[in-house]
């Protein structure tokens, strides 16, 4: 019970933190990473206690993968566009 509070209270954290990063978007990159990596984690302790198999952990990560190429990408985009990846640039 307390990992599972635990995990929550540091996703929560991690929410937090990601709306309030305000000058690069790859500090915003990294902390949606760690929202993945959390979640990942969640799924591995809903695994082992309600003993669903492994498909929803894999699901996950086949998620958070794709999440991080895509990010990647549109990150590499915008630098090669507007030469760094400041917030500030947006506007």
């Amino acid at each position: 019970m307390f990992l599972l509070l635990s995990i929550t209270v540091f996703m929560l954290t991690i929410v937090a933190r990601l709306f309030s990063v305000k000058t690069h978007f790859l500090l915003s990159f990294l902390w949606l990473e760690g929202l993945v990596l959390m979640s990942m984690s969640f799924t591995v302790f809903l695994a082992d206690s309600i003993f669903m198999g492994w498909s929803i952990f894999f699901f996950t990560l086949t998620l958070g993968v794709c999440e991080a190429a895509l990010a990647l990408t549109l990150l590499m985009t915008y630098v090669k566009l507007h030469g760094n990846d400041f917030v500030s640039n947006m506007t």
